[in-house]
């Protein structure tokens, strides 16, 4: 170990401004470390431990040497707790070229035969081909797209902000909820068919003009593409 004065420290020695440090060592504890390249089976971190093997693998550790947290050569992870995200429902990315998406859009497959995109603005109700919701914070996305196409996150399970209508009456909390004759807009369900989940919050509206006989905003709800019979 060599300090800033070119002074040659020992193994024994306590130090502070180290800067040329080559060699193995079998411990070492600094309160600032920098360094272009350190090579370490294992750092303590506090009560934890972030270990190495020789395959590649890594690991936290606790203080009684159980796994926290594992990441093998392939990416593969595994977590010995829960995992806590910053959104409330599960997506999948879906390639599309037109990025004219809003929050909480509610999306079908796009079955035009010549459809650049793989989803498309629901344009009718009790659609068929109702897969979710577009939304901006997913908790977990599922994608296999690659970073270069353009790609819309679609919610396909749990809770999200869903844009929906009056065209079907005031929606209720617990109201099943379709797709209805506005383009990516939700109505409530009043009939058997094709649902897109439930509403969690009320949506209602008094109409004040002969022109709009409906309203629309936007309500959370849970998300879970099925047939149902309200």
């Amino acid at each position: 170990l060599t300090d800033k004065d070119n002074n040659i420290l020992t193994n024994s020695q306590a130090f502070s401004n180290i800067t040329v440090a080559q060699g193995v060592f079998g411990k070492l504890t600094a309160d600032k470390l920098s360094t272009s390249e350190l090579t370490v089976n294992s750092i303590k971190l506090g009560n934890n431990t972030l270990a190495a093997s020789e395959s590649g693998d890594l690991s936290i550790l606790n203080d009684k040497g159980e796994k926290l947290l594992a990441l093998d050569g392939k990416g593969n992870a595994a977590v010995a707790g829960g995992i806590t995200t910053g959104g409330s429902s599960v997506a999948q990315n879906f390639q599309t070229i037109d990025q004219n998406f809003e929050e909480g859009d509610v999306v079908s497959v796009d079955t035009q035969a010549d459809a650049t995109n793989d989803i498309t603005k629901t344009k009718g109700a009790y659609d068929l081909q109702m897969v979710g919701v577009y939304t901006t914070k997913p908790g977990i996305t599922l994608s296999s797209v690659t970073k270069s196409a353009e790609v819309t996150p679609v919610a396909l399970s749990g809770q999200t902000i869903i844009k929906v209508s009056t065209e079907n009456g005031a929606i209720h909390k617990g109201d099943f909820i379709t797709s209805s004759i506005i383009p990516g807009i939700a109505m409530k369900a009043t009939k058997p068919g094709q649902v897109l989940g439930r509403a969690l919050e009320d949506f209602s509206c008094t109409v004040t003009s002969p022109l709009t006989p409906v309203c629309t905003g936007k309500i959370k709800g849970l998300i879970n593409v099925s047939f149902a019979d309200p």
